[in-house]
């Protein structure tokens, strides 16, 4: 048996890696072992093709430990790469990519949107509490015992001086 792993570790995506498609794939699902944090700026997929092109994505989603991206069709047959980064439960940044490779040429109008390709690190936001991370909780419960307890002392002085 493997011992437990503190950190985020991708387990499954689709596409698959290696993948050999006949066409570009029209989402990203990316699954973790573990869940993602939904803090803004901190998740993201960006793919990149032939001469380190960049391919457009849609907004990247998260639901618990799977982040999904919608794609738009991607250039020229070849390999490519689906980079990401997430944020895992513990408050650290987790990367890596997953190579796929295209046989399909792109038309026309898809290599002319390569110019403008955007990334998917522009995530859904949470809103309200949900969208603290977890080490200001952290830090929030910490400061909270620290008051607790001094205010747990000073009443032990009181009653110790009584």
């Amino acid at each position: 048996m493997a011992p437990a792993s503190a950190h985020a570790h991708l387990v499954k995506s689709l596409p698959s890696a290696g993948a050999v498609l006949a066409a570009g794939p029209s989402e990203v699902v990316l699954t973790f072992d573990q869940p993602i944090q939904a803090f803004p700026g901190a998740n993201g997929i960006v793919v990149t093709g032939p001469q380190s092109s960049h391919w457009a994505c849609g907004r990247a989603r998260i639901n618990g430990n799977t982040l999904t991206a919608s794609m738009s069709e991607v250039g020229p047959p070849g390999h490519y790469q689906i980079h990401y980064r997430v944020l895992g439960a513990d408050g650290h940044p987790i990367t890596g990519s997953v190579p796929i490779n295209i046989r399909r040429l792109a038309s026309t109008a898809s290599t002319a949107s390569a110019a403008t390709a955007m990334t998917a690190f522009d995530v859904d936001r949470p809103r309200g509490l949900a969208a603290m991370p977890t080490w200001l909780w952290i830090a929030m419960l910490a400061a909270i015992a620290v008051c607790v307890g001094a205010v747990g002392r000073q009443t032990a002085r009181r009653t110790d001086a009584t």
